[in-house]
């Protein structure tokens, strides 16, 4: 018998299968309908911002392809830990930037900062934000250094 590693699992109750069939008998499918409306327009409201700077996705991985497109431009090197999930590198090579892998902190299983800095070229502009894996801290501090050293902090290119 094949032995898998599951990495996560979905888990719905009887409100979420509730939830979910009222969307699909309201709006036909699930999606882009009246919920996700709703819910944008709450999280603009509890944000205090207008509702077009809130948007729903589908995965975290377009999160992390819409984060890296408003931040990043073609060409620019984009540093990201070697021990994550492969749509940290999907995101970077979807908006025609260039992930360059480092190697991990042993302590935080997040980004060495020691090797990323070694890694700095003048096409470096980014350091993807470390995934928190098996929920250990960074320090946030300390890598605020490194990008303030390098100007490596996101730049926002839309208002």
């Amino acid at each position: 018998m094949k032995n898998n590693i599951r990495l996560s699992k979905s888990f719905l109750g009887t409100e979420e299968i509730k939830a979910i069939t009222n969307v699909i008998k309201k709006d036909g499918y699930l999606g882009m309908g009246n919920e996700v409306y709703l819910f944008e327009k709450e999280i603009a409201n509890y944000l205090g911002v207008p509702k077009e700077h809130v948007v729903c996705v589908n995965s975290g991985t377009a999160a992390l392809h819409l984060a890296v497109q408003s931040i990043s431009n073609p060409g620019d090197e984009v540093l990201v830990q070697s021990l994550t999930y492969l749509s940290s590198f999907q995101a970077i090579s979807a908006c025609n930037a260039i992930p360059i892998a480092c190697e991990v902190n042993e302590n935080t299983a997040g980004i060495s900062l020691y090797d990323a800095e070694k890694r700095i070229t003048k096409l470096t502009k980014r350091k993807h934000n470390d995934q928190h894996m098996r929920a250990a801290e960074t320090n946030p501090p300390t890598h605020r250094h490194l990008s303030d050293k390098f100007s490596l902090g996101p730049k926002k290119r839309h208002a």
